[in-house]
């Protein structure tokens, strides 16, 4: 007895040292039985409970609702078993089953944790089209705030089926005075994208809450200024009470305005601005305008007006870039080389470079290459120093240059080790895993994937991973991958991939199939930004799959949805995403029009590196040679990361040539 008492102290010593996230990692990876064992063996009862929550929470994920809600009613802890009950209502309601889901949420105690079930169910059912239901369910909440949370998911989704009377009248029946203006909000957003301005602007202004009210009347602005009609969107904007919503509103309709051609009077417009920031953004995004339309004399020095340093060397990077892309080369350096900010300055040199080498001097972009090298080792941020090898090494895999990416990401892999902050360390080993994937190592990759610690990163990862694992013709491990994703909108991407690589293979039946489970994933999100973008992605399998006449449906239930999101960035790449499905289904004078208006919209991001990401986004759809310039764009205006692995598809040789001229002579860190 005493040697078993031993051997039980000891068990319960290792056992209390194991994470609490441990077991759920196991049943996200299809081993419950493990994931359950080691949860229960943990021997401190809060951390049992929580980690018993967790694995329910994930088994629920996986679709096995019985055992998932089996293991939640099993938790000793009363606010852990709410809470993962909870979290099993809301998978069960995401999977479609509405009755159930309500049920289980409507046998929880907790007043809190089954308003909050309540309102997933009500969210859930509204997203499928039930929107009576949906309003019930949410009316019956005791939880003042979580019933004002849930009519207003209810009043988005209602408003995304065109339907902007009772969108308005629901959202004017909340009590809660943040949450109806929020809805309000999202009413106005909607009524706004179908071109009825005026509307959209008079439910605007009886919004009682001033910051709402600024930031719809701003949306508004943007919607406006987009159609062309600059002078009622300046005309709105001036009316703004916030000081901030007003500047950035201002600031938006400049940009339109000088993207429309009327440079003179964007800067006129620009310099009106009251916020330094604002005014500064305004500026650089009239001198970048500027410069794309040819007049490089009048774009330089318009740049070096503005007073903010990121937005100043923002501004003359585009300029530079524009000026080396129109093929003045020894005009362009210069430009690069007075650029304070070490990073921009290595950005505009590269980008310099770039242009150089698409113009045939390789001699030449390689001695660029290299002084772009030689200023960025001066950057000693590891977290942007591994997520820059990871970029070029996926860029470099596009290329076809697999033995050099390889080495890239071994490097970039060593860098992401070393980072001490954890959040900064998963995002630069997410964009690792990337580079694996894309290098052609894809158990290392899945491995690598599996270990990030945040949901979020985890799913994106394996999302990209599963992509890279279809493109490369192993379409079971593929479907494999996907169906461990626990996020409905990275499941729906995997899934989708793994849809087009096996039409692509000539097994049109399994295709459609998992083009079919992809949508039926999609319709499961409630987030509007996010179905948009997961329903294009799901249309786009579709019509690979063979079957554009659906394809078609979806696109077009993608655009409605895409079209009522407030926020530029997810609109444009929810539209640009739209545009890549219709083009994929043959109707290109429809995809044009959609990318068109993606561009538009993207223009008017204020946030440079989100604005990077649309545009980049949008050149995916439009192809060369209009793609050319949008990446120029997007690499002067975030950072030089996010365009690369595109321009590698659209140059692949020139990829090849300056990865080999910036980092010829960087050895592994192990051979240092």
């Amino acid at each position: 007895m005493a040697r078993l008492s031993h051997h039980r102290g000891q068990i319960e010593s290792r056992n209390a040292h194991i994470p609490t996230e441990l077991p759920a990692l196991w049943a996200t990876i299809g081993q419950p039985n493990r994931a359950e064992q080691i949860a229960r063996a943990l021997t401190d009862p809060w951390q049992r409970a929580r980690a018993l929550a967790a694995v329910a929470e994930a088994v629920a994920a996986t679709g096995d609702h019985d055992r998932a809600e089996q293991i939640a009613r099993t938790i000793t802890n009363p606010w852990e078993r709410a809470r993962a009950l909870a979290e099993v209502a809301g998978a069960v309601a995401a999977a479609g089953d509405h009755d159930r889901a309500e049920q289980i949420a409507r046998t929880l105690t907790n007043p809190s944790e089954r308003a909050r079930a309540l309102a997933e169910v009500a969210g859930a059912v509204a997203a499928t089209g039930d929107h009576d239901r949906a309003e019930q369910i949410a009316r019956t909440i005791d939880d003042p705030w979580e019933r004002a949370h849930a009519l207003a998911e209810v009043t988005g989704a209602v408003a995304a089926t065109g339907d902007h009377d009772r969108a308005e009248q629901i959202a004017r029946t909340l009590t809660d005075r943040w949450e109806r203006a929020r809805a309000l909000a999202g009413v106005t957003g909607a009524v706004a994208a179908t071109g009825l301005h005026k509307r959209a602007e008079q439910i605007a202004r009886t919004i009682d809450d001033p910051w709402e009210r600024a930031r719809a009347l701003a949306g508004v602005t943007g919607a406006v200024a987009a159609t062309g009609l600059h002078k009622r969107a300046e005309q709105i904007a001036r009316t703004i009470d916030d000081p901030w919503e007003r500047a950035r509103a201002l600031a938006g309709v400049a940009e339109a305005v000088a993207a429309a051609g009327d440079h003179k009077r964007a800067e006129q417009i620009a310099r009106t601005i009251d916020d330094p920031w604002e005014r500064a953004r305004a500026l650089a995004g009239v001198a970048e305008a500027v410069a794309a339309a040819g007049d490089h004399k009048r774009a330089e020095p318009t740049a070096r007006t503005i007073t903010d340093p990121r937005k100043r060397s923002q501004a003359l990077t585009e300029a530079a870039w524009a000026v080396a892309a129109g093929g003045d080369h020894k005009r362009a350096e210069p430009t690069a080389r007075t650029i304070t900010d070490p990073r921009q300055r290595s950005q505009a040199l590269t980008e310099a470079a770039w242009a150089v080498a698409a113009g045939g001097d390789h001699k030449r972009a390689a001695g660029l290459a290299t002084e772009a090298e030689q200023i960025a080792r001066t950057i000693t941020n590891p977290d942007y120093q591994a997520q820059a090898l990871a970029a070029v090494a996926e860029a470099v895999a596009a290329a076809g240059g697999y033995k050099r990416a390889a080495g890239l990401a071994t490097e970039a892999e060593q860098i992401a080790r070393t980072i001490t902050d954890p959040r900064q360390q998963t995002r630069a080993l997410a964009a690792v895993a990337d580079a694996v994937a894309a290098a052609g190592d894809h158990k290392r990759a899945q491995r690598i994937a599996r270990a990030l610690t945040t949901r979020r990163e985890r799913a994106r990862a394996l999302a990209a991973v599963a992509e890279a694992v279809a493109a490369a013709g192993d379409h079971k491990r593929a479907e494999q991958i996907a169906r461990t994703i626990t996020d409905p909108r990275q499941q729906t991407r995997a899934l989708a991939a793994a849809a087009w690589a096996v039409a692509a293979g000539g097994d049109h039946e399994r295709a459609a199939g998992l083009a079919t489970e992809a949508e039926q994933i999609a319709r499961t999100i409630t987030n509007p930004d996010y179905q948009a973008q997961a329903l294009a992605g799901a249309a786009g399998a579709v019509a690979a799959a063979g079957d554009h006449e659906r394809a078609a449906e979806l696109a077009e239930d993608a655009e409605q949805i895409a079209r009522t999101v407030m926020d530029p960035r997810e609109q444009a790449r929810a539209l640009a995403g739209v545009a890549g499905a219709v083009t994929v289904g043959g109707d290109h004078e429809r995809a044009a029009g959609l990318a068109a208006d993606a561009e538009q919209i993207a223009r008017t991001i204020t946030n440079p590196d989100q604005q990077a990401q649309a545009l980049t986004e949008v050149a995916k759809t439009v192809g060369l040679p209009r793609a050319r310039h949008l990446l120029g764009e997007a690499f002067s205006r975030g950072s030089w990361l996010t365009p690369l692995p595109l321009l590698a598809k659209i140059l692949p040789q020139e990829m090849i040539r300056f990865a080999d001229a910036v980092y010829a002579d960087d050895p592994p860190r192990d051979a240092q």
